[in-house]
């Protein structure tokens, strides 16, 4: 006989707060849901989003550093100088398979704030320095299509680097003039480009908190500019909103530096691109804890990690509150980039399909993807950067907000994935027809 069954009840999840009146408001698709046996049981789950805890971190694999300064030696061009400072900034591809999470770790970026940065003695360190003095004619070369304005600002930034004695922050900037980065585009609200915000900071014009060091924050924050997917959440479940930060870092930069000043000022606030204004929270350290995270990430983690936890509050004193679903993070997104986004949460297989379909996209659109994945013994946000044929096998490359690049099979991607967050300006591939579905549910079964 047949017996038939009503589905299970949809997923109930926390109302969103309410976005101001002065931002814009987000196009809503309903989520795509298809139910199958196996979603009886996915729709049964408890709906808290359970983040994974960040392992230790090994750092970068072993860079030939005689090569790379046997390579400062004769004629450079921009190419050759970009290509170096990638080796030492990014570290040397690993192409590491980790089983148990079910990913290639290809890239596991140095700390921004790593003790050999400022140590005279380290290989790093010294390094580095090699490549700043090496490249001082491009350097020249790129500050000479600059204003006289500008040449100045980027000289003040520059010694805001060494004067920490920190030559990789110092190579990061170079990193950012010779890509083209300086003196930048405007931020989202039009208040100043990359290098005004960064000269800022550096000549003390920019009014800091009492306690927050301004030579660690402009180190760290060039840094993290320099190569976004160095940004790392360290040992809080923050990964949902560090993967915006990082994708707010990749797209606007100046507008990544806008919001850090203003979250790090004596008032600690920031009117975001969306309207709303962002507070510092008040458990943040400016002094090094046993997080493991740079001070720019100490700073902003928590802000973002309370705008989209929802209903939640975040405690960055003890990690309470932390994790965020895309309909909560989805206020975040708005808030930070200044236009409507959109999210899903994903129950089964055609839904997951189609999100790959969205994902391809916004990929094709230019857009970095945020998706929820399971990973390891829980939940991970991260933000898939691109894709990737390997001996005739489809994988996604993603940022890991531990501060590393990755890649993924992209079958075994799709069936891990548990939400996504995205552009809502770039149209959306049709979803399958499900009305079907959407009824009653046949269970067949022996009389």
């Amino acid at each position: 006989m047949t017996t038939r069954i009503t589905p299970p009840p949809p997923l109930v999840v926390p109302a969103k707060k309410p976005i101001p009146p002065s931002s814009p408001a987000s196009s809503r698709r309903a989520a795509f849901v298809d139910f199958t046996r196996k979603d009886f049981f996915d729709a049964g789950r408890s709906d808290a989003f359970r983040t994974v805890p960040r392992p230790k971190k090994e750092g970068p694999a072993a860079v030939d550093l005689g090569r790379l300064l046997g390579q400062l030696a004769g004629p450079r061009t921009p190419e050759d100088a970009l290509a170096q400072m990638e080796v030492l900034l990014r570290g040397a591809p690993q192409e590491k398979a980790d089983k148990g999470l079910g990913t290639t770790i290809l890239y596991d970026a140095a700390d921004v704030n790593s003790a050999q940065d400022t140590s005279a003695t380290s290989s790093r360190h010294l390094v580095a320095q090699a490549q700043v003095d090496a490249n001082s004619e491009l350097e020249a070369d790129a500050l000479g299509s600059m204003s006289e304005e500008d040449r100045a600002a980027y000289l003040e930034v520059k010694q805001g680097c060494l004067d920490p004695n920190d030559p990789v922050a110092a190579l990061s900037l170079q990193k950012l003039l010779l890509s083209g980065a300086l003196p930048g585009e405007a931020d989202l609200v039009g208040d100043g480009t990359l290098l005004d915000h960064l000269t800022a900071l550096a000549d003390g014009s920019a009014p800091l908190a009492e306690g927050v060091d301004r030579g660690q924050l402009l180190t760290d924050l060039v840094q993290e500019l320099a190569n976004p997917a160095a940004v790392d959440q360290g040992y809080r479940g923050t990964c949902a909103p560090t993967a915006v930060a990082i994708q707010l870092a990749i797209d606007h930069p100046a507008e990544y530096a806008r919001v850090m000043l203003g979250l790090a000022s004596p008032k600690g606030a920031v009117t975001m691109a969306g309207g709303m204004v962002f507070k510092r929270e008040a458990d943040v350290s400016f002094k090094p804890d046993k997080t493991g995270r740079a001070l720019t990430q100490r700073i902003l983690a928590p802000t973002f990690m309370e705008i989209a936890n929802g209903a939640g509050n975040y405690h960055d004193d003890t990690g309470a509150g932390d994790g965020a679903w895309s309909d909560t993070l989805d206020r975040l997104y708005e808030q930070a980039f200044g236009k409507p986004m959109d999210e899903s949460r994903l129950t089964g297989p055609k839904s997951r399909a189609h999100a790959m379909q969205i994902v391809d996209a916004q990929l094709a659109a230019g857009h970095d993807v945020p998706v929820a994945i399971n990973y390891g013994t829980g939940l991970h946000k991260v933000l898939i950067t691109g894709m990737e044929q390997v001996d005739g096998v489809a994988y996604v490359k993603i940022i890991n907000p531990w501060g590393r690049e990755e890649r993924i099979p992209r079958d075994n991607f799709e069936s891990r994935l548990q939400d996504i967050n995205y552009d809502a300006s770039v149209p959306e591939p049709a979803a399958p027809n499900v009305a079907a579905n959407l009824g009653w549910l046949e269970v067949s079964q022996a009389a």
